[in-house]
């Protein structure tokens, strides 16, 4: 019942003004580059058929298998649909590969006219990466607001619980599981409508796309869940300037400090590769010793002595060509490792982590890199078999094409990255050990430490007229502002306790219709008291328009229609008088002495005396004010207002 109750609360609350201000904002953007990526996968596909045609007629020109020997064949790398919602490093686009019959396994990206300047600035953004930092940004601020207020807490729980030192975790959990759950359908929804737009536009996903899509959407829960999380615990800060800088500081150390600290390792970790200009150089040394050999053995080729070419090129094919082969294949291996470390490191933070899921569901990411590395290596064996067969013919060879189908296409597929599940469950486990942080900073608004207990002890000694008897209504007039939060911990342990905040403490995006039926879902009124609740507050001026715009007459009569129907025997009440209208405080002050008529103790602190003469004692945190209810009374039968 209680999170069913706050579940409906919370979800009224979350479409503020403010907030589907910023989920349009990020609506839009996603729109934006959801478009351009399709625009993107269009080019791309139309550019892998005139790769095609192109090298076949490039091939058609060619007159022998020299020449073939020399140019080669070129391969493309083509992306999956996927690279339109989920970035990428812009180096692993638009690349290509070329294998000749002899030494050659290039691997570039072409910089050539226009595809040098693509992915300039912000060229390479998609959906995902606007999640990256528009979403988190929202998460760590919605989650900033759960917690932030300590006095309308005490309030809800009061109102909600009997016993509240044994069941303020629903509290707790019932805001905080609410809330997640509202912000997480928030972004669901949004990534099922980018998704439906790419279907929209005929784009076809193949199967293999859902897979990187079920693991983006696991990383973007856990990181919108870290980042919601960090926001309710930065929220316990009590000052509020304080705890958006912090705020501001967690998001950009996710977001650039760190990962730039961990792209500075990989560098390091890079350059240990094997320079590749060395490695060439190797290999070409080993070619041009074969070449010398054979020469020296055949001279030039003659065509009269062909088949000693032949056994030439099979001891070519048998030999120098393997240790040759052998250099890539040990390349692959230590670039293999070195991308193996990059996800490892990545594993550690929910950002980092949420990125390289979303390059790797691209297709366009280290693991498709690898794959078509690994293709290139299969496939230059059987160009040089195939150039040592169709050159050593007895006949005048003719040329036949190698390629026959799409085999100098590369289609990569969206992926899910080595050790996903490793990566989860480490993030997992920094979101639980912050959800526990923040339950037991939660647990300190209602179970201050023993020494503050005793300290409370100690000053309601110090005051005269505390504690307060049932049946006794006492004001007392405020030296330290926290001491009514102090008072309420002290005496949680009695059943039926009540805690009564300031209007302004009620959060500003609350409409008043969702707080009453809030509060007669808990309370479970029956219907002839939910009319009267509506009556007395006039609804219909009031029911559309948030707290932070009502006028204070408006407030204090949402308030006090509350007040009336709650139910205890130890009632604090927290300055609520301070800067409402006349009106309010005397029906305040004559709903308080109703409740000590009835035998409840009833303790107001307020920071405003009716009367001029109020002093303190030094190091008293209160001082009662025996006059303030006959001054409210003065005022009441001067001015004829009646409860």
């Amino acid at each position: 019942m209680i999170f069913q109750a706050f579940f409906l609360m919370e979800f009224k609350r979350f479409f503020s003004l403010r907030r589907l201000i910023f989920i349009l904002l990020i609506f839009i953007l996603s729109l934006y580059f959801v478009r351009q990526g399709i625009d993107d996968h269009r080019h791309m596909v139309k550019s892998s058929e005139e790769f095609k045609e192109c090298e076949a007629l490039s091939y058609n020109r060619l007159q022998n298998y020299t020449q073939f020997s020399i140019h080669g064949v070129r391969l493309m790398f083509v992306s999956s649909p996927a690279s339109i919602l989920f970035s990428h490093p812009v180096i692993l686009a638009n690349l290509y590969a070329r294998l000749n019959s002899v030494i050659t396994l290039d691997i570039y990206n072409n910089c050539k006219g226009k595809t040098l300047f693509s992915g300039y600035f912000i060229e390479n953004l998609r959906f995902s990466t606007i999640i990256l930092l528009l979403g988190s940004l929202f998460a760590l601020f919605y989650g900033y607001d759960t917690l932030r207020t300590q006095e309308y807490l005490q309030f809800i729980a009061s109102a909600c619980l009997k016993n509240i030192s044994k069941e303020k975790e629903k509290i707790f959990f019932s805001l905080v599981i609410s809330r997640f759950i509202l912000l997480l359908l928030t972004f669901l929804a949004l990534s099922a409508s980018m998704i439906g737009m790419v279907l929209l536009f005929g784009v076809d996903l193949p199967p293999d796309f859902y897979n990187g899509l079920y693991a983006f959407l696991a990383a973007m829960m856990i990181m919108m869940l870290f980042f919601f999380l960090s926001g309710v615990l930065v929220g316990r800060i009590k000052e509020k300037q304080k705890g958006k800088a912090v705020l501001i500081a967690v998001w950009l150390a996710l977001l650039l400090i760190i990962p730039a600290l961990f792209s500075s390792i990989m560098d390091k970790k890079a350059q240990q590769l094997y320079p590749s200009y060395k490695m060439e150089f190797e290999k070409l040394k080993i070619i041009t010793d074969f070449e010398k050999s054979s020469y020296d053995k055949e001279g030039e080729f003659d065509r009269t002595k062909l088949e000693n070419f032949r056994l030439l090129a099979e001891s070519y094919w048998e030999n120098e060509y393997w240790k040759i082969h052998e250099y890539e294949k040990k390349l692959v291996t230590d670039i293999k490792v070195t991308i193996d470390f990059l996800k490892n490191i990545f594993q550690l933070t929910p950002t980092t982590f949420y990125y390289m899921t979303s390059v790797e569901g691209s297709s366009r990411g280290y693991e498709n890199f690898i794959g078509f590395f690994n293709y290139l290596l299969d496939m230059h064996p059987k160009v040089v078999r195939f150039y040592i067969d169709q050159c050593f013919k007895d006949e005048p060879p003719k040329m036949v094409p190698f390629i026959t189908g799409d085999e100098n296409l590369f289609k990569a597929a969206s992926r899910v990255p080595h050790g996903f599940i490793r990566g989860l469950l480490v993030n997992l486990g920094y979101c639980l050990v912050l959800l526990l942080i923040s339950l037991i900073s939660f647990r300190k608004i209602f179970e201050p430490a023993a020494p503050k207990i005793l300290a409370v002890k100690n000053a309601i000694a110090r005051i005269p007229g505390m504690p307060v008897k049932p049946g006794e209504f006492k004001t007392f007039l405020l030296a330290n502002p926290g001491f009514p939060g102090q008072l309420f911990q002290y005496y949680l342990k009695e059943i039926g306790s009540v805690f009564v905040c300031h209007c302004r403490h009620i959060p500003g995006d609350l409409k008043p219709l969702d707080f009453i039926r809030f509060f007669y879902r808990i309370l479970r009124l029956p219907g002839k008291e939910k009319q009267a609740i509506f009556e007395h507050v006039k609804m219909n001026e009031v029911k559309s328009k948030p707290f932070r715009k009502l006028k204070d007459k408006q407030k204090g009569d949402i308030l006090l229609a509350i007040l009336y129907r709650l139910k205890g025997r130890i009632y604090i009440v927290d300055d609520a008088s301070a800067g409402m209208p006349v009106e309010f405080i005397i029906k305040l002050n004559d709903w308080m002495d109703g409740l000590a008529k009835s035998g409840a103790a009833v303790t107001h602190l307020t920071g405003e005396p009716m009367v001029s003469d109020a002093r303190f004692q030094s190091g008293k945190d209160a001082e009662e004010i025996e006059s303030w209810s006959d001054s409210v009374n003065r005022v009441k039968s001067v001015t004829g207002r009646r409860k």
